[in-house]
């Protein structure tokens, strides 16, 4: 076949229209179907001996020719190039025809692999145009390489500087991948003429898919994070960072009352504040004043790369250069720095500056942080905040608002958005919109890349690059996360609408208004506005309500009016109950016979659900009510009477919302009924006095659930630590047991999972969650969290006998079935395999439920395939153990040469085989289609696709190396060619995956709303409202022989009376059990917790644990802006000295240490906003009273 034209590296340009693999390399360039001495091309390739100015003007010349004398184009494919150039036509046909090789006008071209490449359609008929323009409109970006879907820089970036940082793992390159958005601007240019139609065609040209450029884009961001490294640039940031202003609570980056639903994560409130401290600190940029005479009113001219040693050094990539109409000359730059340490300098620029130098400052501060680069053109931050990654924009000062973009400044051009770390990249995309799988949003996305493969082939390669050094603790878990993040991202691939909760309608506010509009990002497009509600939920509540707080001899119920952080807006027992969302009444039912058992916590937005709920409520039942409805909802107190005390007119409930506790039909003595505004700041506080005996409870098992803190872990005399890693569930419910008996009611229960110690449950462990979906996609049935909770009686099944221990089997598996490849395998090995008890079974059928088919070409001649076939038997048979489906399936291809030697062969096998009648028909195209020429050779495919996963040349040393590496290592085979599935596998069983959880939920449906102890079967009678009232009398006087007119009188005199009287109810079981009410008591202080750890343990251990906390917070002290140093795993060797201590958790909250929960296991945190050094000096205090004693 005839060869084109080779072009050098910088000439080369992707072409969109192969849909090929992307690691192939042919290229096209389109010439005219001409005589041949129009065109020589050599068969022995080497056409590039001409001299190269002729080579590069040949195809603009062909160019010419087509435009000239209309001839119609064939196609013809470059050897190793990335440039396609198709020519224009005039002619009817060719317009209307598929172009064929000059060889044969028929024939498709044929690309270097054997394989045939898609022909380019013919372009329309274009007119060219004489007028030209005195000034020419040019596309200005942020990124001087960054390639949009209209146009695409020819520019020479030879002679720019190269990107700074650390290029270790990433190699430099030349092109101006500056990690800066895009802008369009129109800028005037005098002093260059240009055809306008000319340009258009000629940017039309090069308007072509390059993975190359996507990748060297992402590359060049890695560089730029990699540089926030740099220690002396992180202890410049922290020089800067205003840290007394961001602590402080009334300070003037504190919004209490809007921060209020992050405040209980000190983490994310501080970064809610330090996001709205740098668009302080930074001045945005649209067009700098003339340095000459400060006009303000300078046009961009052209752009530039850097010139001066100041740009270089800054590393600025463009230099834009503004015109001013009062100087008449161009008398100002601005250059796009992306070096951050020369932006902490200057202090401007748009969203590329910003997001640069917010990532420092985030890192200074002590946060992990990737990049994220939207290639629709803007960029911000992720932060990872406990085991969730959320976007920080530093522009308009918000956090974790992913909708911003697409709801709310109505972007519509988003594709990728590719979240970059120094260690690691990804594509978060579907985070950031509900479009990901509509047509228009995949069709952008193929402006970038050739197809989803390539996307998945190029992270994965930077991911390979980026961890090649890492230490294998460090690999885990970032294999942990990625799991953890993948499934979150294939749920957001699913939904389609934000909801109501994540819905943030508010546009743009960084940048100016015509340049906001021209870029179609003020928001005239969004949904709705922020407070946009009309599709929420009327009621919400956890999803388990109930819990029991440890139990004492007093209750304290609590209101707050202005709620601190986001569930203390009511407090039962200590325990922060409230739902707490904003604009909505917070109800919380507490058991009056089982004293401070919390049954129900909800959150309505109307009166009138609220109304309903109320009703259904069994008699005596203690009710806690805080909140408003949103935009003052009106109603009548009537409804409400069922509540002893209930004293909520309309101004209470449509104005200022109310704060209420009391008793269901009772009137008790300690009631309180206010409104908001009339209620303490401080709030309210009522303390009953309970039980001498502590009231009967049982445990109930909530599996896949998990709490968001713990309190501890079972101590060593109840289990040793080993003990409780290995030990059942069976076996650690004893073990609980046992403790509770002599541990006086401290704790209110515990969680575990298989491998993990059994923690145990406090006040601060409410409320108790399901696992989410992600969750759950990443872990193993029997390898989730399970709590156990001490709960009354009637709330726990009959038959619940905690966690049932059983051995691994097929149902653990997924519940779904692999689409298997049907006619691809049918045609590949035939329609029939063999079982190794020698049964003939369909293809499809003996393949099922296989994730991956192994074709194994071996032969019982041959030497080093009887060596090697029992080590790929050793690794199948512990592969079928650990994944009997959804795993590995081998069909072994013969090379005996008669029936008895593959017999003899085949029964030393665990797998299926080709039937040996049926090899003569399959295995020579198994040889030429996979590259198989020795044995033995082992080729893995795709179930789903029948592509090749793991080709014969790797596969033969990576299965002996698993082998030896023992039974981790094969999994780890076995998972790394899982995950080098095409992308379009991966998406539909997600899918299915997804369909499965749905349809068949592995959480169990709550079934507490039928429980008669939660709520009346039926609604009791409820009173009448006035007008039934009233004719109730009337008919009840007339019928005793009242005129109608004096009944009329007296019926609405008797009403008036009855309403003035009120809902007369008997004081109740609870009455006069109050010991204190009023303001609420001020928290316990640090000597408190210290005192009962002290009562609970022994001070040798108390002050180990304190010693423990010091050299934790000394290490944060050496690198504050570390992440390493800032959280450790509770069940460390290390840290047990804490966890293992009774209320040695407590005590380490109670100066200033976080927990949070992640999949694995639970972590204490060393807050952004934590003094080191004064924490460290309180500590040092304590251990010394300790050691006087």
């Amino acid at each position: 076949m005839s060869q084109g034209v080779r072009l050098s590296q910088s000439e080369r340009r992707n072409d969109s229209c192969i849909e090929a693999h992307p690691a192939l390399e042919n290229r096209r360039i389109s010439v005219p179907s001409v005589p041949p001495f129009h065109v020589i091309i050599s068969q022995q390739r080497r056409f590039w001996l001409f001299p190269r100015v002729v080579i590069r003007c040949l195809p603009f010349f062909v160019l010419l020719v087509c435009a000239t004398t209309g001839l119609s184009t064939t196609t013809f494919p470059l050897q190793g190039g990335t440039t396609s150039l198709s020519t224009t036509t005039t002619t009817a046909t060719a317009s209307t025809s598929l172009s064929a090789s000059p060889t044969n006008p028929q024939s498709p071209v044929i690309n270097t692999h054997g394989l045939p490449i898609k022909h380019h359609l013919p372009s329309k008929p274009t007119t060219a145009s004489s007028e030209t323009s005195s000034t020419a409109k040019v596309s200005s970006t942020e990124s001087a390489s960054q390639t949009s879907s209209s146009s695409t820089s020819t520019t020479p970036s030879s002679s720019k500087p190269e990107p700074t940082g650390n290029t270790n793992l990433i190699p430099p390159n030349n092109n101006n991948n500056n990690n800066e958005e895009e802008e369009e601007e129109e800028i005037q240019t005098n002093d260059v003429e240009e055809d306008e139609d000319s340009e258009d065609k000629d940017d039309e040209k090069m308007n072509v898919v390059d993975d190359q450029k996507f990748k060297e884009r992402i590359q060049s961001s890695i560089r730029t994070v990699q540089n926030w490294e740099t220690v002396e640039w992180l202890k410049d940031c922290r020089s800067i960072i205003p840290w007394d202003e961001l602590k402080n609570e009334t300070g003037p980056y504190s919004r209490p009352e809007e921060d209020r639903m992050i405040a209980d994560d000190s983490n994310a409130l501080f970064l809610q504040r330090l996001c709205r401290w740098f668009p302080k600190f930074m001045t945005w940029v649209n067009a700098p004043p003339c340095v000459k005479c400060g006009c303000k009113e300078c046009e961009m001219k052209t752009v530039r790369g850097p010139e001066t040693e100041e740009e270089k050094e800054g590393n600025a990539k463009r230099v834009e250069v503004y015109y001013c109409p009062e100087c008449k000359e161009n008398t100002t730059t601005f250059p796009r720095y992306n070096n951050a340490r020369k932006l902490l300098e200057t202090r401007k620029g748009r969203c590329g500056e910003y997001s640069n130098l917010f990532g420092l400052f985030c890192r200074a501060a002590g946060f992990e942080t990737r990049l994220v680069l939207d290639l629709s053109d803007h960029l911000w931050t992720e932060v990872r905040i406990g085991d969730n990654w959320i976007m920080a924009d530093s522009c308009e000062g918000i956090i974790d608002k992913p909708s911003m973009y697409e709801y709310g400044w109505g972007k519509d051009g988003l594709c990728y958005m590719i979240a970059i770390a120094s260690d690691h990249v990804v594509d978060v995309s579907p985070r950031y919109s509900r479009k990901f799988l509509t047509d228009d949003f995949q069709t952008r996305r193929r402006t970038h890349t050739t197809s989803e493969n390539a996307t998945a082939h190029i992270l994965r390669e930077l991911n390979q690059n980026l961890q090649r050094n890492l230490p294998k603790a460090a690999l885990d878990e970032l294999d942990r996360r990625r799991r953890l993040e993948d499934a979150e991202l294939q749920i957001c691939k699913q939904s389609t609408e934000w909801t109501a909760q994540e819905k943030y309608g508010r546009g743009r506010i960084s940048g100016s208004l015509a340049w906001k509009r021209r870029r179609q990002e003020d928001g005239q497009k969004g949904a709705g506005s922020e407070g946009d509600k009309s599709n929420a939920r009327e009621v919400a509540g956890f999803e388990i309500e109930y819990f029991m707080p440890p139990w004492t001899d007093e209750l304290s119920l609590c209101i707050r009016p202005k709620p601190l952080g986001r569930h203390d807006g009511i407090v039962v027992g200590g325990t922060a109950c409230a739902i707490g969302e904003a604009d909505s009444i917070s109800v919380v039912v507490v058991d009056e016979k089982c004293l401070g058992c919390i049954l129900q916590s909800k959150s309505f937005l109307t009166w009138e659900d609220t109304k309903e709920f109320v009703s259904k409520l069994p008699p005596h039942r203690i009710v806690l009510m805080n909140g408003k409805c949103e935009g003052g909802s009106k109603t009548s107190s009537a409804g409400f009477e069922r509540l002893g005390g209930w004293i909520g007119t309309e101004k209470y409930i449509s104005e200022s919302g109310i704060a209420f506790i009391g008793q269901v039909d009772a009137h008790p003595d300690w009631v309180y009924c206010s409104s908001l505004e009339d209620c303490s700041t401080d709030g309210y506080e009522i303390v009953l006095k309970a039980n001498a005996t502590l009231p009967e409870l049982v445990m109930k098992t909530e599996r896949c659930a998990r709490p968001p803190k713990v309190a501890g872990r079972l101590p060593e005399m109840a289990m040793p630590m080993k003990t409780q890693l290995l030990a059942n569930d069976e076996q650690k419910r004893l073990a609980f047991t046992s403790f509770s008996e002599t541990a006086k009611s401290r704790y209110a229960g515990y969680t575990t999972r298989p491998g993990a110690p059994v923690y145990l449950l406090d006040t601060q462990s409410y409320p108790v969650s399901r696992l989410d979906t992600a969750s759950l996609n990443v872990s193993a049935k029997d390898d989730v969290w399970n709590t156990f909770l001490y709960l009354p009686k009637p709330l726990v099944p009959d038959d619940d006998n905690g966690i049932q221990s059983a051995t691994k089997n097929a149902s653990d598996m997924p519940a779904f079935d692999v689409p298997l490849e049907t006619t691809f395998f049918n045609n590949s090995l035939g329609a029939k395999l063999i079982s190794t008890s020698m049964e003939y079974l369909p293809t499809h059928q003996a393949l099922h439920n296989a994730r991956l088919v192994g074709y194994y070409f071996s032969a019982h001649w041959c030497g080093p395939c009887r060596s090697f076939t029992p080590m790929l038997a050793e690794m199948y048979a512990h592969l079928k153990e650990e994944r009997p489906t959804h795993g590995l399936e081998i069909v072994f291809v013969s090379g005996d040469r008669d029936a008895s030697s593959f017999s003899q062969y085949y029964r030393t096998m665990p797998w299926l085989a080709v039937p040996f009648e049926h090899l003569q028909a399959v295995k020579g195209a198994l040889n030429a289609t996979y590259g198989v020429r020795g044995i033995p050779s082992l080729v893995i495919l795709d179930a789903v696709s029948g592509q090749v996963v793991a080709s014969a040349n790797e596969t033969r040393q990576s299965v002996a190396m698993a082998c030896r590496g023992g039974e981790r290592q094969i999994e780890s085979l076995l998972d790394s060619w899982l995950q080098r599935v095409p992308q379009e596998t991966t998406e539909i069983l997600s899918m299915l995956e997804l369909s499965c959880n749905e349809l068949e939920p592995r959480i169990p449906s709550n079934h507490e709303k039928a429980n008669p102890y939660l709520l009346l079967e039926t609604k009791k009678d409820q009173p009448m409202d006035t007008a039934a009232r009233i004719k109730e009398f009337f008919e009840k006087l007339v019928a005793e022989g009242s005129d109608p007119t004096a009944a009329a009188a007296k019926a609405i005199g008797l009403v008036a009376e009855e309403q003035k009287a009120g809902n007369k109810l008997e004081p109740g079981p609870l009455d006069g059990m109050a010991v204190r009410m009023g303001p609420i008591s001020p928290a316990r202080t640090v000597e408190h917790y210290l005192e009962r750890a002290v009562d609970w343990n022994s001070v040798v251990s108390v002050k180990e644990s304190l010693e423990t906390a010091m050299k934790y917070l000394k290490n944060a002290e050496k690198e504050p802006w570390a992440p390493k140093f800032r959280s450790f795993k509770l069940s460390n060797k290390v840290a047990d000295r804490i966890t293992k201590l009774e209320g040695g958790l407590g005590l380490l909250e109670t100066l200033g240490f976080d927990i949070f929960a992640t999949n694995q296991d639970f972590k204490a945190v060393i807050p952004i906003a934590m003094d080191l050094e004064a924490t460290n000096q309180r500590l040092a205090q304590l251990v010394e009273k300790l050691n006087s004693r």
